[in-house]
């Protein structure tokens, strides 16, 4: 039920008279008047409602058959802000008081639209959340929406640019393939030296890689144009191009240090031949060796008829004779002739194999290795004398000038500077035939970091070896006992050597320096090791 308003409630007091014939005058409104009564008065008596009245304070009071609920105002007084007809004794509410609400419901009535309009306030409170939390994640799906836009327009260029690059890489390749064609120093000493290549060179598969690598089909990028290409394909896509960046990676050994001066093309014809160093070829020894397109070698006689030239291929025969793979016999095949003139059987290589026991050593980097028999009289053609020897699980070191090894405890090992792949494993029968003598848990111990001596390369402590490209190492003389034979070499076996020992951790250099000590030009004297010419 609507409340009275304020006009309605001053006419209804106003044609109402109160209690003693007295009339209720507008404005002027104020305390009971005596003889008056004020039953039901809101809320116990306060000092407010016992004195000068207080804006805000309420009282209840009858006037006639009418309760009245009044609230005093500041500029207007008390102020009758609810009313009722008051019930007779016979329960009828009088004429034209009939269906009042009393006070008490109207006060329910208030209540109650208050608890109304309340829930109407939380529900529309509600609702701006609601709207709040969409408009939220509307704006977050269009900012998520947004990023992976941009990271996809990234992708795409990203890819372009890739694509790009690769196709340049490519061309590179090719250009890179075409520079090398014919250019093997390997392949072209074999040659110089009258042989018939076996096996595969570093720069051949090097050449196969290249080839591969030019002729894989260029990738479909058309996954750009697809407006539903996710952001993982085009990540795919993106990463498999740069993996399409990488060249094959060029061998250490055999292209390096500009050893195609010597390279032998197809169809370059080479004038070999006894003699050839320095003193003229001798007759009917000079010959002509042509590298031809497919790989095979003419050897052609400078004089004689048709008959005297021959055709050399690869026989079954000359690959099964070799101690190595064919993927190592491609490196260590122009060595051959060098390791025979130092003793050792024609087309065997002195080799550390680290996977089986073919090889003539295992690689020092495995500990407790073997040794084969012929271990001394191999490192004795090479000429090594190893200062680093672990014998019998025990580690020494040997001077030059002979004596007893000096056992090296473990923890002094890497304090004196050694290395592990210094050492040289071999047994007490070897050691003895090299002169290598111990006196095993009761001879001296190496209590300081050894000076070596100037007849010894700085740091060369143990066998040289060079790494081949398909697994194992292939040992190296020292320098000091090709001395004499290096000057004779050609030019291509001498820059492949060179590389060797590059590759073995000696300068150029040390190499000469060490070849010019020990030769009769050099300062040395004959000693045990020296490979004096």
């Amino acid at each position: 039920m609507a409340r009275l308003t304020e006009a309605e409630l001053w006419q209804l007091v106003r044609d109402r008279p109160v209690a003693g014939g007295q009339q209720v005058i507008p404005g002027t409104m104020g305390p009971p008047l005596p003889g008056q009564t004020a039953p039901g008065t809101m809320g116990p008596p306060t000092a407010q409602t016992q004195g000068q009245p207080q804006p805000g304070d309420t009282r209840h009071i009858q006037v006639g058959p009418y309760d009245l609920i009044q609230q005093y105002d500041e500029d207007y007084g008390w102020v009758t802000i609810a009313s009722s007809r008051a019930p007779t004794p016979s329960g009828g509410g009088g004429g034209g008081g009939a269906g009042r609400p009393s006070v008490e419901e109207q006060i329910a009535i208030i209540r109650e639209q208050e608890r109304l309009e309340a829930e109407e306030a939380a529900r529309g409170r509600e609702f701006v959340a609601g709207e709040s939390r969409l408009d939220r994640a509307q704006r977050e799906r269009l900012e998520k929406l947004a990023r992976e836009n941009e990271r996809r327009m990234q992708l795409v260029s990203s890819i372009h640019d890739l694509y790009g690059e690769m196709l340049d890489v490519q061309g590179r390749a090719r250009e890179m393939k075409a520079q090398l064609i014919g250019n093997d120093p390997l392949r072209a000493a074999v040659g110089l030296q009258g042989g018939v290549q076996r096996g595969s060179t570093p720069a051949q598969s090097f050449m196969g890689e290249l080839g591969g690598f030019i002729r894989q089909p260029a990738p479909d990028i058309s996954l750009t144009a697809d407006p539903n290409a996710n952001i993982g394909q085009l990540s795919r896509l993106a990463q498999g191009l740069r993996n399409r960046l990488e060249l094959p990676q060029a061998p250490s050994f055999g292209l390096a240090h500009g050893a195609q001066h010597f390279a032998l093309s197809p169809g370059e014809g080479v004038l070999v031949g006894e003699g050839r160093g320095g003193e003229g070829l001798s007759q009917g020894t000079a010959e002509v060796i042509v590298q031809n397109d497919d790989g095979t070698i003419d050897v052609i006689p400078v004089r004689g008829g048709a008959q005297g030239g021959a055709r050399l291929t690869p026989s079954q025969s000359d690959r099964i004779a070799q101690r190595m793979t064919d993927v190592q016999t491609g490196v260590t095949q122009p060595f051959e002739t060098l390791f025979a003139g130092l003793g050792f059987e024609p087309g065997r290589i002195p080799m550390a194999n680290r996977a089986s026991r073919g090889g003539f050593w295992q690689s020092p980097l495995r500990p407790g290795g073997f040794d084969p028999l012929s271990g001394a009289a191999d490192l004795q053609r090479l000429g090594i004398r190893p200062n680093l020897v672990s014998i019998d699980g025990v580690t020494y070191f040997f001077d030059q000038e002979g004596g007893l090894g000096q056992r090296i405890a473990p923890g002094d090992f890497r304090e004196f500077g050694f290395r592990p792949q210094d050492v040289t494993q071999l047994t007490s029968e070897s050691a003895a035939a090299l002169g290598l003598n111990v006196a095993p848990w009761a001879g001296p111990r190496l209590d300081a970091a050894p000076g070596l001596p100037p007849s010894q390369t700085v740091n060369r402590l143990g066998p040289l070896t060079v790494n081949t490209p398909h697994g194992g190492q292939m040992f190296l003389p020292d320098p000091a006992a090709i001395a004499a034979d290096f000057r004779q070499l050609d030019p291509g076996m001498q820059t492949l050597l060179v590389q060797a020992y590059s590759l073995a951790g000696l300068t150029l250099v040390d190499v000469m320096d060490r070849m010019d000590f020990f030769t009769v030009q050099g300062t040395a004297v004959q000693g045990q090791t020296a490979a004096l010419r």
